[in-house]
């Protein structure tokens, strides 16, 4: 199954909302992973990638204390913002191209 580009800046964005939400509560990792019985590097890995499953999402949501659809939502948020911001740089890129000629 391949994944789409936006949905994989969905998925990098869910690790990097679920760190900002983990530095809140001032959650170390090996604190973390050892709540949920791995490591800290598997923690990391989940954060770094955001590539978790679904249960351990789940699970890493409840240690941090935060609804799991609000971190979801956040990172869907701020990959559509990327997004649109890209397409901006894009299109002010063609305009000053067409504008020389």
């Amino acid at each position: 199954m391949k994944i789409a580009a936006s949905e994989m800046a969905v998925v990098q964005q869910v690790g990097t909302e679920m760190s900002g939400e983990l530095a809140k509560k001032r959650l170390t990792k090996t604190a973390v992973g050892k709540q949920l019985g791995v490591g800290r590097m598997t923690i990391n890995r989940w954060i770094t990638t955001g590539n978790m499953s679904l249960k351990n999402f789940i699970a890493l949501a409840k240690v941090a204390g935060v609804d799991p659809s609000a971190i979801l939502a956040a990172a869907i948020e701020a990959s559509d913002k990327r997004e649109t911001e890209k397409r901006g740089a894009r299109g002010n890129r063609r305009l000053r191209l067409m504008r020389k000629d």
